[in-house]
């Protein structure tokens, strides 16, 4: 089988992912479910990549499949191809995530950079070792915002230690968004005194909830708070 430049582009895609939406996949790079569906058919038949159902009862996050909508099928690349063998629990951070970059970068209109390229990037974008890692971060000319996905809560410790990060770094905001209704008040409550914080859950990330600004939508909040990192640096 000879791959083409599509062929190419959503292995790429797989490696810097390990998992993606099977409907991400056929959406992005498809002109039809038809093509997709034959493309993706014979990649999967010469070992290229698997298409495996969605299962959420093997994993022991129990989320509501009413978070995904319609997607019902994940592609990976093959045992072949893979670079890392994933736990369950990084197999689901990684789909939420992929469609997270998705929603904010759409929304946004500026171009996700994941966790694994800050690293790659890291002695010529930052300043030493004590800058935090976000899951990805988004840039323009406004803002430099740090997205976290939180699919349980940790420790406040574990908190307080990174958002001192969050305040010494070149990040602008800082956005954490939580996959459970229920623990949005748990981190509003952690985060009470840190304006430069927004928390967002997930099925409606265009809007967010901020200790000093209450309930706004997200473009709104992130242009308040420019105003205010200015003054703290």
């Amino acid at each position: 089988m000879r791959l083409t430049t599509r062929d190419k582009l959503i292995i790429d895609v797989l490696q810097k992912q390990d998992f993606c939406f099977y409907n991400d996949i056929k959406r992005n790079f498809f002109s039809s479910h038809s093509s997709a569906c034959n493309r993706l058919s014979k990649l999967k038949k010469h070992g290229y990549i698997l298409i495996e159902p969605l299962n959420f009862k093997k994993n022991p996050n129990r989320f509501s499949t009413g978070l995904i909508g319609r997607n019902l099928k994940i592609i990976s690349l093959s045992n072949k191809y893979s670079l890392v063998k994933a736990s369950p629990w990084k197999k689901t951070h990684q789909l939420f995530l992929f469609s997270l970059k998705e929603r904010l970068e759409n929304l946004l209109k500026t171009e996700a950079i994941f966790e694994n390229q800050i690293k790659n990037l890291k002695n010529t974008l930052y300043h030493g070792n004590n800058d935090p890692l976000p899951d990805f971060y988004l840039k323009k000319d406004s803002f430099n915002l740090a997205v976290e996905l939180e699919l349980h809560l940790k420790s406040r410790n574990r908190y307080f230690l990174k958002m001192a990060k969050y305040r010494r770094s070149r990040f602008t905001h800082v956005l954490y968004v939580s996959i459970h209704i229920k623990k949005i008040q748990k981190l509003i409550k952690t985060f009470r005194y840190r304006n430069y914080i927004a928390i967002s859950h997930y099925p409606n990330i265009e809007e967010v909830i901020s200790h000093k600004y209450g309930k706004l939508p997200l473009l709104e909040w992130l242009e308040k708070e420019t105003n205010d990192y200015r003054k703290r640096k």
